[in-house]
């Protein structure tokens, strides 16, 4: 038995195909990969707006879609009871869910339950090509022009962008920028960041601008002009305008991150800058007693917060002491 998600699939919405620039069998293909997809045995966790149109299209589609299907109530599917969904179709219907440490929502959730990683969430659709429903909500505008969602654990599920199939849930998690779970910027940021971290001990600037140059390079091909496009002359930005601005917005960030990681700070570049002629270079240092990686003696433990010494509590198993 497999796990899967799908979410949004707006099973016979005539608007849907305008809204998201859906292909007009956009139903027939969900249907079609489903049942290519999908074994009887397979769980298939539905994140919500399964169907609109009148209930007896849904229930000439539920019997011939396989597996055991379990569905998160989307802002569409309200008007019918979870009890209503369970006998038409679905074996259990809720409005969020935990299952393992993953939180099932429709929309993204702004807190994270205990216990839990990570939000797979739906309701944005095809946000990063722009979504044509002037009716947006101004959370969702602000996500569209940020390029990146709200929070690093959020990870939205589109149809379509899986080729209107569900995705195995393992699958998912594993690739997020596969399937633009997480935005073309976080996609950026982190193929800069993990760049940067193998560069070793050459200048974290050209680590950036090797990285963006790379990242920017493979995105093309696959994300919206609207990445490419200047938003105030709505001109397309060439490949050289599009790196200079992405380094411009996440260069100090990076830099600051892998220079904490570091046990550095930006003071030591600057410093160093201001006395010669080459670039700073990060390196790791070794501990010293004066490092915060070393815990002093009768100092508070980082991790558990007791004491090095006998009044550390009995019950600590914390590996420091």
């Amino acid at each position: 038995m497999k796990t899967y998600v799908i979410s949004d699939t707006h099973l016979n919405h005539d608007k849907i195909k305008t809204y998201c620039d859906r292909p007009e069998n956009f139903t027939e293909r969900i249907v079609r990969n489903w049942q290519q997809t999908i074994k009887a045995e397979d769980l298939v966790i539905h994140v919500g707006d399964v169907f609109i149109s009148k209930s007896v299209g849904w229930d000439a589609i539920w019997p011939i879609l396989p597996g055991r299907k379990i569905l998160i109530r989307g802002n569409h599917d309200w008007h019918h009871s979870p009890t209503w969904w369970m006998q038409h179709g679905f074996d259990a219907a809720c409005d969020s869910m935990k299952f393992g440490r993953v939180f099932f929502s429709h929309y993204p959730s702004l807190t994270l339950p205990e216990h839990c990683d990570v939000n797979v969430h739906g309701h944005l659709h095809n946000i990063w090509h722009g979504f044509h429903n002037g009716d947006q909500e101004s959370e969702t505008k602000a996500i569209f022009e940020k390029r990146e969602l709200s929070y690093p654990w959020q990870r939205l599920f589109a149809v379509e962008y899986t080729d209107y199939r569900p995705v195995e849930l393992q699958k998912f998690l594993a690739h997020p920028e596969k399937y633009q779970a997480i935005g073309e910027e976080t996609i950026v940021r982190n193929a800069a960041l993990k760049k940067i971290r193998a560069a070793g001990r050459r200048s974290v600037e050209e680590g950036c601008k090797e990285a963006l140059t790379e990242a920017l390079r493979v995105a093309n091909g696959k994300t919206s002009e609207n990445f490419l496009r200047d938003g105030m002359s709505n001109r397309i930005l060439s490949p050289a305008e599009v790196v200079a601005e992405a380094e411009r917005q996440v260069i100090d960030e990076i830099v600051e991150q892998v220079a904490v990681e570091l046990g550095q700070s930006l003071a030591d570049k600057v410093n160093w800058e201001a006395e010669h002629d080459t670039p700073y270079v990060w390196k790791e240092r070794p501990a010293t007693k004066s490092s915060t990686s070393v815990i002093m003696k009768n100092s508070s433990c980082p991790t558990c917060g007791c004491l090095r010494n006998k009044s550390r509590r009995k019950d600590c198993r914390c590996a420091c002491h």
